[in-house]
């Protein structure tokens, strides 16, 4: 059973992690990885970038973030088909993979976390953080 903590971290700052970026790094430290949770849409990111790669140490990076942090299940369709509809009409449609972490962290009632606050700021209701600054 999936703890509930209280941010979602996104692919990007997966990634930061992964590269020890000091912002990150102390962030997580701070608020603890516990309240830290992942979407299984970011680790199929992950893995997809590790097969693109084709690099044994990208598929051993995936495998420390699932070691690290707690996933959700890929949930909330209707969630996502509302944010879908809504920034489609507005024209300010973003990828699929990303109105589906949205969903995610609305629906669980998660502030996400993630670099790309220009592209998330698009969503009504979401909270962001950015700890990559």
């Amino acid at each position: 059973m999936l703890t509930h903590g209280k941010y979602l971290i996104d692919t990007d700052v997966c990634i930061a992690l992964i590269k020890e970026m000091p912002s990150v790094v102390e962030h997580i430290r701070k608020v603890g990885a516990d309240e830290c949770k992942i979407s299984d849409i970011t680790l199929a990111e992950m893995y997809f970038g590790a097969f693109k790669s084709g690099r044994e140490k990208h598929f051993e990076d995936v495998r420390e973030i699932e070691e690290t942090f707690e996933s959700y299940p890929i949930e909330h369709l209707r969630k996502y088909g509302e944010l879908r509809w809504m920034l489609e009409k507005s024209g300010q449609k973003i990828g699929d993979m990303d109105m589906f972490i949205a969903a995610t962290a609305l629906e669980e009632d998660l502030i996400l976390v993630t670099g790309n606050t220009d592209h998330f700021e698009r969503i009504p209701g979401l909270r962001i953080e950015n700890w990559m600054k």
